[in-house]
């Protein structure tokens, strides 16, 4: 798989063999006999694009094939295959500032150029920065360090990574946790356009000073999810805005649990007193058997807890506490939200709560509830998937559809701490 290191003081480059396999399922009729590229329904940002390219340069000079194609079967003009590729690999270590100008130097060697950012997105960077320099001020100097390496400006830079989910109104995921007398499972599932899998990248972060974590993500600087060596886990849900203002989006939000909490409790008290930018949900969950989500907005938080006999929590797209619905606009809630709640839920009553990974698997496959999620009708679904079992320290993820693509267990935090 494409792998990348970004050690302490040199920037050292490594490539496994890339897996490349096949995903295929139904994704809508094409016509004419010809294939159709996946599109933005969204605003995409063209500085994205600009780090999926410097990616795919990097692996095509390494001799990894594209990551995303599309392929129509002969005997069937309406079926399309997806030839995915491992997701990228980056690892990061040493200071903050290190991380930063490492990764951002090896993007821009490989042709990573951030567009211009426009003077109203430049404005809402810069009243952000006070909000993200009393949370996470070490973030704020990773930035400082990739902007520095890309030859970018700073407050272009800031205000993009800033800007990431504020203007988005697409995003669909699935996450649930439980605990039982043996396990605490995590799981997640990532589910975005599919356009967006050019530049996934699954991340191990030593960062001097924080917690190092395996996080999962489709942006340069920030997490959607993740565990650290506490085996504290994290993973966020979009939730529809009434009201966006200048604060913490939930890339970096989720990047500060990773790096600076150890379990739930601590998790919660640093997430009530964020004043946010974006409206999402971030269940939590640690070894101890802690499960939480908080549910945030610019507003409002809550933390919700499993009810009493039920030994789990889960989230979609929506908020689930009557005095949050104020904070969600329902018009840009998922579809298909709710039946993908319950869906889980009742695959973990199927088993009266007691959940290894098989069950977990079992529960993130489900094509039926919409938890793996194909909309081929919006060129959107799962991106990745991703298992934690904290008691035993097991990590595993599906990089692509878990109906189709197999797990496969993540050993690099235990190496760290061999």
């Amino acid at each position: 798989m494409p792998d990348f290191a970004c050690g302490d003081s040199a920037l050292s480059l490594r490539l496994e063999s890339a897996t490349i396999r096949t995903n295929r399922f139904m994704s809508g009729q094409v016509r004419g006999g010809g294939t159709r590229a996946p599109h933005a329904e969204s605003k995409a940002s063209a500085g994205l694009h600009a780090v999926a390219g410097a990616l795919t340069q990097y692996a095509r000079r390494k001799g990894v094939r594209n990551t995303w194609t599309e392929r129509q079967s002969r005997k069937n003009p309406y079926l399309v295959y997806w030839i995915e590729a491992s997701v990228y690999h980056p690892r990061h270590r040493g200071s903050y500032r290190e991380m930063g100008f490492h990764y951002g130097d090896l993007l821009y060697r490989h042709g990573f150029r951030l567009p211009p950012q426009s003077p109203t997105a430049v404005k809402f960077g810069r009243q952000s920065e006070t909000e993200v320099r009393r949370v996470f001020p070490q973030i704020l100097e990773e930035i400082r360090g990739f902007a520095e390496a890309c030859r970018s400006s700073y407050d272009e830079l800031l205000s993009f990574v800033l800007m990431i989910g504020v203007e988005e109104k697409s995003f669909k995921c699935s996450i649930f946790a439980t605990v039982d007398d043996r396990h605490v499972i995590f799981g997640r599932n990532y589910d975005f356009f599919y356009k967006y899998k050019d530049y996934t990248e699954s991340s191990l972060t030593v960062p001097d000073g924080g917690y190092s974590s395996i996080g999962h993500s489709d942006v340069f600087i920030g997490k959607e999810d993740g565990v650290n060596e506490k085996m504290l886990a994290i993973g966020m849900t979009f939730v529809g805005p009434v009201l966006v203002r200048p604060g913490i989006n939930f890339p970096i939000v989720v990047r500060y649990v990773l790096d600076r909490c150890s379990n739930v409790k601590q998790a919660i008290q640093s997430l009530r007193k964020i004043r946010y930018s974006t409206t999402n949900n971030y269940l939590l969950a640690d070894a101890s058997g802690d499960l939480a989500v908080v549910e945030a907005s610019p507003r409002m938080v809550n933390i919700r807890t499993p009810s009493a006999d039920s030994g789990y929590i889960a989230c979609t797209n929506h908020f689930v506490t009557k005095k949050m619905l104020e904070m969600e606009d329902l018009s840009l809630r998922s579809s298909d939200s709710l039946r993908r709640y319950y869906s889980i839920g009742k695959g973990i009553r199927q088993v009266n709560g007691r959940l290894g990974h098989k069950q977990a698997e079992k529960i993130l496959s489900d094509n039926l509830g919409g938890v793996c999620s194909h909309r081929s009708d919006l060129r959107m679904g799962t991106l990745w998937s991703f298992i934690a079992d904290l008691r035993e320290q097991r990590v595993t993820t599906a990089e692509g559809h878990p109906c189709r693509t197999e797990y496969r267990e993540d050993l690099r935090l235990r190496r760290l701490a061999a």
